[in-house]
């Protein structure tokens, strides 16, 4: 029996052919991207909302649009940055060299110097995603990017005001002029049209029943990505034990797999101080106050001049996005622990 029609439809990272239910915020992405199309400067936005509501595969499918369409001057140029990966001024400006074609700089190159490198490079409009973009370890680089008006700054975050917050005022008034495009969670609505259009595009006809749709749409946690491994997971355990459809049990049995999943390979992209915090958290093994939670960071960390209480409190907020930290309370009452410790080197927890 044939159960996957289309692997590539059950991949997270396959076109978003669903985008149609981010109408709205696929319009306003258009509008903030016309003045390039004309050849003149965007002034850029700041895209916001929680972990897997469709902002980097909006953004994607607006940019591949427009470059499919040959609207605007022959060279624009894109290059997305997952910040994840790339969080310093100098990684962020080497890459954003390379995405011209533009060999990469010694790693002793001051930031200066590759800052008019690039420059020197751009002969049209650039089009800068920085995806996850409330990793930037200085935001320095935003206010250098935001000067060059050959370049177009978009940001992905996760909350709108704290990413701004957590910016040197003289960066944050710049893009406070930015637009700012909320994506609000999915609906399970919404979901179960994602699922139903992946389904349809990859999955045998009666191997995922609407019931299961509903099901899976229920516990991802409107989280697309979620959704869309579970599906996988589900279809593919129901294919190894012979069955003739996915059911209620199959699916329960994938949820635990595909949330370890995400949450290991999130983790492994922490920065040390990250790391650090999260290892506080986890040995406690309950509630901390921030002053807990920093006095133990500071005993930690290896820098003579560790990053200040305020950072840390900015480090274990980010975490939360990504259900590594849970927190509750406010202002002083406000506790955090680790929301798992699976996680934890060695198993030593």
């Amino acid at each position: 029996m044939e159960y996957i029609t289309n692997y590539e439809a059950l991949q997270t990272t396959s076109p978003p052919a669903e985008m149609y239910v981010r109408e709205n915020e696929l319009t306003e992405l258009r509008q903030s991207l016309e003045p390039i199309t004309t050849g003149h400067h965007a002034t850029g936005a700041v895209l916001y909302g929680p972990s897997g509501a469709g902002k980097t595969h909006a953004t994607k499918y607006i940019i591949s649009q427009l470059i499919a369409s040959g609207a605007g001057p022959a060279g624009i140029a894109t290059t997305h940055i997952d910040c994840w990966d790339h969080s310093s001024e100098h990684g962020i400006l080497q890459r954003l060299l390379a995405g011209l074609g533009q060999g990469r700089r010694p790693s002793n190159t001051p930031t200066y110097t590759l800052l008019e490198d690039l420059r020197d490079a751009l002969d049209g409009p650039y089009l800068v995603v920085l995806d996850e973009a409330d990793q930037i370890a200085d935001g320095g680089v935003l206010k250098a990017l935001h000067q060059i008006p050959a370049v177009t700054l978009f940001c992905i975050v996760n909350e709108y005001r704290p990413f701004l917050r957590a910016l040197d005022m003289s960066v944050e008034s710049r893009l406070e002029g930015y637009r700012d495009i909320e994506f609000d969670a999915y609906s399970e609505a919404q979901l179960q049209a994602i699922l139903e259009g992946r389904i349809s595009h990859g999955v045998a006809d009666g191997v995922v029943p609407d019931a299961i749709v509903e099901l899976l749409a229920s516990v991802s946690k409107c989280d697309a990505r979620r959704a869309i491994d579970n599906l996988r997971k589900s279809v593919h355990k129901a294919k190894t034990r012979g069955m003739d459809a996915v059911t209620p049990a199959v699916v329960r049995g994938v949820v635990p797999e595909t949330e370890q999943e995400l949450i290991a390979k999130t983790f492994s992209k922490l920065t040390r101080d990250q790391r650090i915090l999260y290892e506080i958290l986890v040995e406690n093994g309950g509630p901390m106050s921030i002053g807990e939670v920093y006095d133990g960071f500071r005993e930690r960390s290896p820098d003579d001049n560790p990053a200040s209480r305020k950072t840390a409190k900015r480090e274990l907020k980010k975490m939360s996005y990504y259900h590594l930290v849970d927190y509750g309370g406010k202002n002083s009452a406000r506790r955090y622990e680790a929301a798992t410790d699976e996680l934890y080197p060695d198993g030593l927890a």
